[in-house]
This record gives C-alpha cells, structure tokens and sequence, in this order.
C-alpha cells in the first residue's frame, strides 16, 4: 500500500522539519486507508466486531527531514501474519527526490475490546489479512 500526505504547518517542529511523532501518526492513517479498502476500519472492526489491533511494537529509524508541504510517500507492507496478529513494516520516502525520510516496523496483536484479550482472527478476517500479505509480499521495505 502507498498513501500519500503533504506535510503541513501543524506538523512542524521547532526546527522547521516535521516533529518526529508525526510519522507514526502518517503511518496509522496508511493503514487504515488499507484497513478501510478491505471493508474492515478500525471501526467497523472495534464497534460491530469487537476486535482491536493494538499496537504492542513500535520503532522508526529517522534518515532525512519531510519539510513543509513536502509529500511524502508512506510504503506499508504486512508481514509475519498469525492467527494473533502481524507486522507492518514501513518507509516514509519524499516523493519529490525520492530520499528515504525515515522507515520501521509497528507490530500489532488482535483483541476482544469488550474483555481486553487475545483472541485469533476469525476465518472471514484473516482471509483479508492474507490478501493484504499477498499484495504487499513483492514490496520492498528498507529494514537495517
């Protein structure tokens, strides 16, 4: 999945460059426009299915500043997919020089939200998961 965003004021810091807690943010907002394509957003998955996607790892390695009303492209996969959650690895690359901006990998558990524990993904689900996995296997993510 590739989701574009154009940096914007609010997203500056101090320094003039994109306060580093936005790409995390630039990467939600990637996987659920993905999530959303396979008819499952976060709240069609939470308030009708009772199913959460936690975020249980997070970490980016930052390489090059996103200024202001830079776009970027924010490159998602999905990896390591169980019945109990995955991986999604991530580049956020500027799209004007194609520099690497910076890049990561978030790792996600699915819960019951009404009793806050793990659960395995129903079959109708993880089907989807699968797919998102298929799509995104020939894409190359930078991982150190």
């Amino acid at each position: 999945m590739i989701y574009l965003h154009r940096a914007t004021f609010d997203e500056m810091d101090y320094a003039q460059v994109t306060f580093f807690g936005r790409h995390f943010y630039w990467m939600e907002q990637a996987t659920e426009a993905w999530l959303m394509e396979k008819q499952m957003g976060f709240a069609v998955l939470t308030t009708y299915h009772n199913i959460g996607l936690p975020v249980i790892s997070a970490e980016t390695r930052y390489r090059a500043p996103v200024n202001l009303e830079q776009t970027v492209e924010v490159r998602v996969a999905l990896r390591d997919l169980t019945r109990r959650g995955f991986s999604t690895p991530f580049e956020i690359v500027r799209q004007d020089d194609g520099v690497l901006a910076a890049f990561g990998l978030i790792k996600r558990r699915a819960i019951d939200v009404k009793r806050f524990r793990g659960i395995d993904l129903p079959d109708d689900f993880y089907v989807r998961f699968e797919e998102m996995q298929a799509e995104s296997r020939d894409m190359v993510i930078r991982q150190e």
